[in-house]
């Protein structure tokens, strides 16, 4: 009978311990990363619903691989914020962008902004001012199709990037395709990182 009862308590013991292990498994869910199988996020209702609201750019985790034109070098350069902008930085100070790729500093120079998606597609973009308040800057719109995610904001053209990224918390957004030539040829990826504001 003793022996019964052990048995139970044991059972029971082992019972306990798989349901605590199965919840804690599970406890994480809400920030787990919604990613398809090449890296990019799954372009789904939920993907957008996730999406929706304020963004600010940050400088960590952002930043560039460049292609040298001459020698077919790849640098990574990460990005750090200078005033209201993403400046390209390597080895502690500012990229010599035209010895690693020919460019200059304006052409892969980013703003330091806020984003907000909003319902229907559209969007809003804000930039800092001096006194540290954000004032909007421009209206614009985002979707989803067969070649992924895109953005417009004012009056440039489309811009097909990747969302490589995408929690409660964090965006992270990849370019690949630039409209000017001369940046599809020495400008592997660009990525940029966001926070919620």
């Amino acid at each position: 009978m003793k022996r019964s009862n052990l048995f139970k308590k044991a059972a029971w013991a082992l019972l306990m311990l798989a349901g605590l292990f199965t919840f804690a498994s599970c406890s994480n869910d809400e920030e787990e990363d919604y990613k398809g199988s090449d890296s990019t996020v799954v372009n789904n209702k939920e993907t957008e619903l996730k999406l929706h609201g304020t963004w600010q750019s940050s400088e960590n985790g952002s930043y560039v691989v460049l292609r040298n034109p001459k020698t077919g070098k790849e640098t990574i350069v990460q990005y750090r914020r200078l005033d209201d902008k993403l400046i390209p930085y390597l080895n502690g100070k500012i990229a010599d962008l035209d010895t690693l790729a020919g460019l200059s500093r304006e052409d892969l120079g980013d703003k330091y902004f806020r984003i907000q998606f909003q319902p229907e597609g559209k969007l809003q973009s804000f930039e800092q001012k001096e006194n540290g308040s954000w004032e909007k800057d421009d209206d614009g719109n985002y979707g989803f199709n067969d070649d992924g995610f895109y953005m417009k904001i004012g009056g440039t053209n489309y811009t097909k990037v990747r969302i490589t990224k995408l929690t409660l918390t964090e965006l992270e957004l990849t370019e690949t395709t630039f409209d000017d030539h001369d940046l599809n040829e020495v400008v592997v990826k660009k990525v940029i990182q966001f926070v919620r504001a």
